[in-house]
């Protein structure tokens, strides 16, 4: 699945009202997702894209949900 549509999907899943994006950094390509109803946290910050960041942080988030 490429990146957009990944992403696009994942936003989806929780509802883009449900979460807070902010993004940090020296070229803000760093990302804290914010689950609003729980107030969970994950962070992505590994990687070079904001896109990538986010992936993986929105997965992290949803896998919290799951366990």
């Amino acid at each position: 699945m490429e990146l957009e549509k990944k992403y696009e999907y994942l936003k989806a899943h929780f509802g883009e009202k449900n979460i807070q994006i902010d993004y940090y950094g020296d070229s803000f390509n760093k990302i804290r997702i914010t689950h609003l109803p729980t107030g969970k946290q994950q962070f992505g910050n590994k990687n070079k894209t904001q896109i990538e960041n986010a992936i993986i942080a929105l997965e992290k988030l949803k896998n919290e949900f799951i366990e």
